[in-house]
């Protein structure tokens, strides 16, 4: 079972399922967020929920980098 960030539980939650929001709903199933993540990572993007576009690895290489850059107190 997966419950996203900062997500309110206010009952119980089915196993193999993924849940997010205030309060929680059933947004999947586990077998198909991995599926998911299975297929970005094998197409060679990582996924990003701000823009909702995909990153290629380059593009996450170089994000990482800057962030890395200007968070160095982490």
């Amino acid at each position: 079972m997966i419950i996203a960030s900062g997500s309110v539980v206010s009952r119980d939650c089915e196993p193999n399922s993924v849940y997010a929001g205030v309060p929680a709903r059933k947004i999947g199933t586990f077998d198909d967020f991995m599926k998911r993540r299975y297929r970005q990572k094998t197409e060679g993007a990582i996924s990003t929920t701000t823009h909702n576009r995909n990153l290629t690895p380059e593009e996450a290489e170089t994000a990482r980098t800057h962030f890395l850059r200007n968070h160095r107190d982490i």
